[in-house]
């Protein structure tokens, strides 16, 4: 009797590890599988409908990828009871691998009632998720699929979720979607966009154009953004808005951002071989990228490659790229000073940087977003706004650049509030090198409308 006892225990004990995920304590994905067709048959007999909600957790992979995969464990867990806490009794959920996660609603009366159930959850990711002293913002994308209406078997719906949710995520993060057929091309268009990116970065189809940073007050060029150009041969020029995000997602910005890395570094001793005597160039290191590490190595190998003095390399990071462990941050923004590469916090305005957080940073330079610039002589709180930042900035010893610098009346504004650099279309145009290099011989770029 003990040994059929202790069979039966052992049988228990493999059933609940073959249908449970061990992390979240959830059902998994294995489960899932086989409930679905048992509650599908169930909806049928019983003349109601289904469905099932296809979530995807958004930002979960930058916080795994820079706090580390014990932090994203208790995240998971977190998050798993959260999802919980939303559903309605007799609501059934898995993990069903990553960060994704599936539920089955049944019954239900109408799409209405759908929706509220996948509003209370993407609300619900909305809120902080606190894991020791730090507090951790996700964010849950949710992909609605309709049993008899969108599908009738366990495949299809879960693949009809999939595509919803991406379809969500593709029209801004944080929301449901319930599927429609037309969705299924904006699915394939991004397979196929990720193919393409994969061959251009493996066929080297990116090159650099550079937009010019002038001194606001002698117009003179001190320095030159690079940014990212996809010449794609049979597509011709793609815009960075539409492989950007995608790249991203996917981490393929990791190794595009290495290449961007390498093309400038070549680029700046090719001027210096042809003569002319080149200016910084900043390029701009993702979230993703810099989170990930190695930055340092990578531009300190490029450097050596080119034989390209460091002062001649600056980097951006944006505000986001600033919110994972401090510790490791710092560490990793000290070793690129360090080379003797200069710091810029790019886009500021746009995310969540404190005065102690910049003062601790240690960054050299704070490049004002674009939409500050552009309430430069709209309103006078605008001017007030952007005057404070500049004064801020100084005080902590950085400089300041004011991105989208459009017309002459910011720029003489910015000029009053001793903005000390300038960047935007009425400065100059992104230009590939060819040419950029006329500009390097002539150094000073609208004289008439700054001395006026």
């Amino acid at each position: 009797l003990q040994d059929i006892s202790e069979r039966k225990e052992h049988e228990s004990q493999l059933a609940r590890l073959a249908n449970e995920d061990s992390l979240t304590g959830l059902p998994n994905r294995h489960w899932f599988l086989n409930f679905v067709p048992v509650a599908l048959a169930q909806a049928q007999d019983g003349g109601h409908g289904a469905a099932l909600l296809f979530i995807d957790l958004d930002e979960f992979k930058q916080v795994n990828d820079s706090h580390g995969h014990a932090v994203g464990d208790r995240l998971l867990q977190f998050a798993a009871e959260r999802l919980l806490s939303q559903l309605r009794p007799g609501d059934s959920v898995a993990r069903f691998g990553g960060d994704e996660f599936v539920v089955l609603l049944s019954p239900f009366d109408s799409d209405q009632q759908v929706a509220i159930v996948a509003d209370r959850i993407v609300d619900a990711f909305r809120k902080p998720f606190a894991i020791g002293d730090d507090q951790h913002m996700i964010g849950a994308s949710v992909g609605i699929a309709v049993y008899p209406r969108d599908g009738l078997d366990a495949a299809t719906l879960i693949r009809h979720g999939d595509i919803a949710m991406y379809a969500g995520k593709a029209e801004g993060k944080g929301q449901h979607r319930f599927f429609e057929p037309a969705q299924s091309n904006i699915l394939k268009t991004r397979t196929q966009l990720r193919q393409r990116l994969l061959e251009a970065i493996e066929k080297r189809q990116f090159t650099l154009h550079y937009q010019p940073r002038v001194d606001t007050g002698t117009g003179e060029l001190l320095s030159m953004e690079a940014l990212l150009r996809w010449e794609h041969p049979q597509l011709g020029m793609i815009r960075p808005d539409e492989f950007i995000p995608l790249a991203e997602s996917s981490g393929l910005i990791v190794p595009i951002g290495a290449i961007v890395i390498d093309q400038a570094c070549a680029q700046l001793a090719a001027w210096r071989t042809q003569g002319a005597v080149p200016v910084p160039v900043s390029i701009n290191v993702s979230p993703r990228q810099f989170l990930r590490g190695g930055v340092k190595r990578e531009l300190s190998d490029a450097l050596a490659r080119h034989d390209v003095p460091a002062g001649l390399l600056e980097v951006e990071i944006t505000e986001s790229a600033m919110m994972g462990d401090q510790a490791e941050i710092l560490a990793e923004l000290a070793s690129i000073r360090a080379l003797g590469v200069k710091l810029h916090v790019d886009d500021f305005g746009t995310g969540y940087s404190s005065l102690s957080q910049l003062q601790r940073m240690k960054m050299d330079v704070l490049k004002v977003d674009r939409s500050f610039t552009a309430e430069l002589g709209r309103s006078r709180e605008g001017t007030v706004f952007f005057q404070a930042i500049v004064s801020m900035a100084h005080a902590l010893g950085m400089e300041v650049v004011a991105e989208g610098v459009e017309n002459e009346e910011q720029l003489q504004i910015l000029r009053a509030l001793k903005c000390n650099e300038v960047q935007g279309y009425f400065v100059a145009r992104p230009l590939p090198a060819a040419g950029i290099a006329p500009l390097l011989a002539q150094r000073y770029l609208f004289r008439e409308a700054l001395a006026a």
